[in-house]
């Protein structure tokens, strides 16, 4: 039995077969990467594009494979893992091309505040976001040292970061930002 189709049968899906949803996979990010070598260096290579304006751009292959980590994890270490490329990304960037006047000499405090800003972002809890709070507060006090902003520069104020870490570890004496006892750790304490 010879059946004959037409175009709206071919055309449409069977029942039960939904149409796959696009996600941001690993595989997704890095072939788009590729993707956007390729066309970048056939750009080079047609003179289309300065050989040093396509080499600049390597701070966005970071950025991606952080992106590619971030999108479908919920375990918080592969999380921090994929903001810290991503933050570092960034970072790189930045100083490639020496945005706000930035440089490497210059904006090395932002890779604490990268790395504090990552713990968060993943969802870090207790101490360890204390920890995070810690690491992006020292970071900014870095880069406004660093940037001798309000006229107190790194050799004059490198006291207050003595000082930042002398609060921050009293506070922890005290238990503020301190994780609370899980009961396996309540069960090993005398009575």
């Amino acid at each position: 039995m010879n059946e004959q189709r037409s175009d709206d049968d071919l055309a449409r899906k069977p029942e039960g077969d939904p149409a796959p949803a696009l996600r941001a996979t690993p595989q997704l990010i890095a072939g788009g990467i590729l993707l956007a070598l390729g066309l970048a260096l056939l750009l080079e290579r047609l003179d289309l594009v300065r050989p040093f304006e396509v080499g600049r751009l390597w701070p966005l292959v970071v950025i991606a494979f952080g992106l590619s980590r971030i999108f479908g994890q919920e375990e918080p270490r592969e999380l921090r893992r994929g903001w810290l490329l991503f933050l570092f990304g960034v970072w790189f960037f930045i100083n490639t091309f020496e945005f706000l006047g930035l440089d490497w000499g210059t904006s090395w405090p932002l890779t604490l505040v990268a790395v504090g800003s990552a713990r968060l972002l993943a969802g870090e809890t207790g101490r360890r976001r204390g920890s995070a709070l810690f690491l992006i507060g020292l970071g900014a006090l870095f880069q406004v040292l660093v940037l001798d902003l309000f006229g107190i520069g790194l050799t004059d104020g490198w006291p207050l970061i003595l000082i930042a870490a002398g609060v921050w570890i009293t506070l922890r004496a005290f238990g503020v930002g301190a994780r609370p006892a899980t009961r396996k750790e309540n069960e090993h304490e005398p009575s």
